[in-house]
């Protein structure tokens, strides 16, 4: 919130322009690409784990040694 405020600010002193649909259109379509990706990136590293765990719990289960 305090972000939002601050660009609204800054654009009432004139330190930045004022961002058009468009620009604010891209930036949207940056920020969502950047967050799937990333999202993609981090469930792979879950599953991961997750798979290394059920399979150790499984050798301990066949193993018990």
């Amino acid at each position: 919130m305090e972000e939002c405020e601050d660009l609204c600010n800054r654009v009432k002193n004139g330190m930045l322009k004022r961002p058009t649909v468009t620009e604010l259109e891209q930036k949207a379509r940056t920020l969502h690409e950047d967050i799937t990706k990333h999202w993609i990136s981090r469930e792979l590293a879950l599953l991961r784990r997750r798979i290394d765990q059920a399979n150790e719990k499984g050798w301990r289960r066949e193993y018990p040694f």
